[in-house]
């Protein structure tokens, strides 16, 4: 509920206008109550953006239904009593609910409008289900006359839906009437589009090798964390599952101590790897859930190409091209259709694992920016 305030004057305050008031449909009656040279104040359930006029002219004829069709259509309406008063009510949201859903088939729908309203090739807009939320995207693909039909973009329709303009409000899809001032509507969420992110990668990393000092061999675990910066593209494949593509580039950096000078040419119990990769990979991302925050599940593979290495306990001539799978667990936070935040938990599951290196583990943490076309 909104309270509007406005002040008016009645010019004609004779029994014959009273009369005339009282003749008034018990809907206009509802929403005005006569109390001159007072300030009027309306409780109404429905956002109006209402626009007082003075009007003195003493012979205007209108009929019961006016209001009805004014507040089931949100057609504008102007109300002029011989007292002079003239209340403009301008619907300023779009309810829309003289346009109804009139058949369904084959995802395309048959929409019905009320006379005089504009529609082109290509508008958009939202289905309303019957608790008056939206439930799908409509996007118009020919007008016949107050006809159109239209393909469904997202979500479900239910005939007998109403619709309601993406863009533009009610009142100015209406020809002849003035744009309300209102703010436009917030998107409808689509994830039917191409994404592509760009996230920083937090890696924590394990690798244990085998050393020997010539007398002695032991297994050195080494540990450590850096950093990485990758960039992922999404494309929907059928419903909520989705091809991924990536690229990126990721710094191993571990260190841990031995027992004996097993490392760096037998010289040292200081153990360490360093090594820099390009990293190309693609996977299969599945949507749990498709809101605001989206919840997803994937997996995949990597290649890992060296750009740089450095080691005092692996052998670096045979540090070469290595392959990891992935799984991964993450969301996406929908700013609008055009930009989201992703983040994301993986664990990468080295197929280079070997008698000399029997561990190799990596887990990510990562997150960024993204952007939707």
């Amino acid at each position: 509920m909104i309270g509007l305030n406005f002040k008016f004057k009645i010019t004609d305050r004779s029994p014959a206008a009273q009369n005339r008031f009282d003749n008034f449909p018990s809907k206009i009656k509802s929403f005005i109550k006569m109390n001159p040279f007072k300030s009027l104040n309306l409780k109404l359930d429905r956002k109006l953006f209402l626009k007082l006029k003075l009007n003195k002219e003493t012979s205007v004829s209108w009929y019961n239904s006016v209001m009805t069709n004014a507040l089931l259509k949100n057609k504008p309406v102007i109300l002029l009593a011989k007292y002079g008063l003239a209340l403009t009510f301008l619907f300023s949201t779009p309810m829309a609910f003289s346009q109804v859903v009139k058949q369904f088939k084959d995802n395309r729908v048959l929409v019905e409008f009320p006379a005089g309203y504009a529609i082109a090739k290509d508008d958009e807009f939202f289905v309303l289900n019957d608790k008056n939320k939206r439930s799908a995207l409509i996007k118009i693909t020919n007008v016949k006359g107050n006809r159109a039909t239209g393909s469904v973009v997202k979500g479900n329709v239910v005939i007998g839906n109403t619709i309601q303009p993406r863009k533009a409000t009610a009142t100015q899809n209406m020809k002849g009437t003035e744009p309300a001032a209102a703010a436009a509507a917030p998107s409808f969420l689509r994830f039917d589009r191409m994404k592509l992110g760009f996230n920083f990668k937090y890696m924590m990393n394990a690798i244990s090798a085998k050393q020997t000092d010539g007398t002695n061999t032991e297994t050195v675990a080494m540990k450590g964390s850096n950093f990485g910066l990758t960039s992922n593209f999404d494309m929907p494949l059928s419903g909520r599952l989705i091809a991924r593509g990536e690229a990126g580039v990721e710094m191993l950096d571990v260190k841990g101590t031995g027992q004996f000078n097993s490392c760096n040419g037998r010289t040292s119990k200081d153990c360490d790897a360093k090594i820099t990769y390009l990293t190309l990979g693609a996977a299969g991302r599945y949507d749990l859930m498709q809101s605001k925050f989206t919840l997803f599940v994937a997996g995949g593979g990597l290649i890992k190409i060296p750009l740089s290495k450095a080691s005092t306990s692996l052998d670096e001539s045979k540090i070469e091209m290595a392959n990891s799978i992935y799984g991964a667990f993450g969301g996406d936070f929908m700013l609008n259709n055009r930009s989201y935040f992703p983040v994301s938990l993986e664990y990468h599951l080295s197929l280079n694992k070997s008698d000399t290196v029997p561990v190799i583990d990596q887990i990510n943490l990562t997150f960024g920016y993204g952007l939707i076309f």
